[in-house]
């Protein structure tokens, strides 16, 4: 989506279940814009609370919007989301002292 910001969406069918966006903290206006575009498009807009919330937090962070009660317990979500988020913002070099997602 970007290079410093992304959006994974969970699908179990259509629309996507879940959606985690990733930010690093490094991220610019326009891949901000540019998530909350795809965000709408795919008919999973996020609430400007909500995101004011997930803007305001520490970075990096990594959040989880589910739409579907099923894939708050799914276990795949649960298994590589942090994974992926210790992945991505492993190439900002985040965990250089902090080994723990957020």
């Amino acid at each position: 989506m970007g290079e410093t910001a992304g959006i994974v969406f969970w699908r179990r069918n259509e629309p996507a279940a879940a959606a985690s966006p990733l930010l690093n903290g490094l991220e610019c206006d326009s891949e901000m814009q540019e998530m909350a575009r795809i965000m709408d498009s795919l008919r999973r807009p996020i609430r400007p609370k909500t995101w004011q919330s997930i803007v305001a937090y520490e970075k990096p962070v990594i959040a989880h919007l589910f739409y579907e009660l099923a894939s708050f317990t799914d276990p795949v979500i649960a298994t590589a989301a942090p994974a992926l988020a210790k992945a991505f913002f492993g190439l900002f070099g985040a965990y250089e002292t902090d080994e723990r997602p957020r």
